[in-house]
């Protein structure tokens, strides 16, 4: 049953952080434990569920405890998700994921998409301090951003222009990544045919063409916005906060767009090849996508959402179904009874 307004997880206290797939989405908790509720199909749960009434896959709707412990860090990709672990910086994933080997890396972060990851690491003693992103698993469109031939799976750091780049947080799309440096700056890689390196898509503007896959870059991308100081991906769409907390977003919002069945260009309606500036929304600390909604916590603690809302999802109550323009969500933050 869809929800139209923000309501209350049972039995799930001390959540530090969320990670949203595509039909699932886990928790990590303050104790280090990982929990993970929705669609189960491809194992990113964690663990076996049995099948839902009436739907035919497994799935589960309260939390489910994957099999994880000491989790200082999260993230969901469309079929599987990832926990960084305490002490020594272990990845480790389940469901439909791409092999990870962290192995002689301290690992602070990872970003999942659908058939990558990239992580974000502390480098080791006497190591380069900004040889810090490893990436893994599909690269047929550029989106492990190591500027090599595109049948490579496995991944050594990132560089650009043959210098090694160093990243403070990383977000990954459905076939593209993106991440923010060390001197606040915003770059991207991967697919671009529906704009999600925020480059352009037309002519001159297009960084490289990929062979049988259209627009893309195999090596990380300026995005030309203010500096950055969070970013957010999801499919083929990513948003950015900048200094002193406006947004900006790119992309294709929604897969069920129409140029979802072709490319994104200027002027179009349902893309925007180059970001745009999100009028509405002020100091904003951070930003989180959905498939067709974007919602914006500030640094005031209030939430503003914007985008489809078809089934509840900018909870906003019942009677709307698209919001242009970013609207404040109540939110109750009372304590349970």
């Amino acid at each position: 049953m869809d929800h139209s307004t923000p309501t209350w997880i049972p039995d799930l206290d001390g959540v530090v952080e969320l990670a949203i797939g595509d039909l699932a989405m886990c928790a990590r908790r303050l104790d280090g434990t990982v929990w993970c509720w929705g669609m189960n199909y491809h194992g990113q749960l964690g663990v076996p569920t049995a099948d839902c009434p009436g739907l035919g896959y497994p799935c589960s709707a309260v939390p489910v405890q994957a099999p994880v412990t000491g989790a200082v860090g999260l993230a969901a990709g469309r079929h599987h998700a990832c926990a960084v672990l305490a002490p020594d910086g272990d990845v480790q994933c389940w469901g439909a994921a791409p092999r990870v080997d962290a192995a002689g890396f301290h690992a602070l972060s990872v970003a999942t998409g659908y058939g990558h990851a990239c992580v974000l690491f502390a480098p080791a003693r006497g190591q380069d301090p900004v040889s810090n992103v490893a990436c893994y698993g599909d690269n047929g469109v550029g989106q492990l951003g190591l500027g090599t031939s595109l049948d490579v799976v496995a991944s050594r750091p990132i560089t650009r222009d043959d210098a090694l780049v160093g990243f403070v947080q990383l977000a990954a799309g459905h076939d593209f990544t993106c991440g923010i440096d060390s001197i606040q700056q915003l770059f991207c890689w991967g697919q671009n045919q529906f704009g999600g390196l925020g480059w352009g898509v037309d002519g001159k503007d297009s960084p490289e063409w990929c062979p049988g896959n259209g627009r893309c870059a195999t090596q990380p991308v300026r995005v030309e916005i203010p500096y950055a100081k969070h970013v957010a991906a999801y499919y083929e769409h990513a948003c950015a906060v900048a200094p002193p907390g406006v947004v900006y977003c790119w992309g294709t919002p929604s897969r069920t767009s129409p140029a979802s069945a072709g490319e994104c260009w200027p002027g179009s309606p349902d893309c925007a090849p180059i970001p745009r500036l999100v009028s509405g929304v002020v100091n904003a600390a951070s930003v989180a996508l959905g498939n067709g909604h974007a919602c914006a916590l500030t640094g005031a603690n209030d939430v503003y959402c914007w985008g489809l809302d078809t089934h509840g999802q900018l909870g906003r109550g019942p009677g709307a179904s698209f919001e242009a323009t970013p609207v404040r969500i109540q939110i109750p933050w009372e304590p349970r009874d």
